[in-house]
């Protein structure tokens, strides 16, 4: 009888699981950064990656729902409720300047966002 219990409130906890999970999605982005340099050369890139970006998820109402830090490669990710949201990158000070994105997120679904920042290198 025990066991069965175990069982029993075991596979309602993996169903609540499940139940949440498809009330989110994915947010995958990346930061850019440019120019990286003043004088931009023929053959080498000018722009590059924003490395540690602070990257803030908010409702359009500006409520900040999320952060995520970008990687190395100017990288990140994170799960998001469904609805509509900004994406944008917090910075302090005038400068990189970023364009926050506009997205919309689905249950299950992944959404690829791009944000370019510029750094005011000219």
């Amino acid at each position: 009888m025990k066991r069965l219990a175990t069982i029993f409130i075991a596979l309602l906890v993996l169903q609540a699981c499940e139940a949440g999970s498809m009330e989110t999605g994915v947010i995958e982005g990346l930061v850019k950064l440019g120019p990286i340099m003043p004088v931009c050369r023929e053959g080498v890139p000018c722009d590059g990656v924003y490395k540690g970006a602070k990257v803030v998820l908010r409702t359009p109402g500006g409520q900040v729902v999320k952060r995520a830090t970008a990687d190395d490669k100017g990288g990140f990710w994170m799960d998001a409720p469904t609805g509509r949201f900004e994406v944008a990158v917090d910075v302090e000070g005038p400068l990189p300047s970023c364009t926050p994105a506009q997205i919309s997120v689905a249950a299950r679904q992944i959404v690829h966002v791009e944000i370019d920042c510029d750094s005011g290198i000219r």
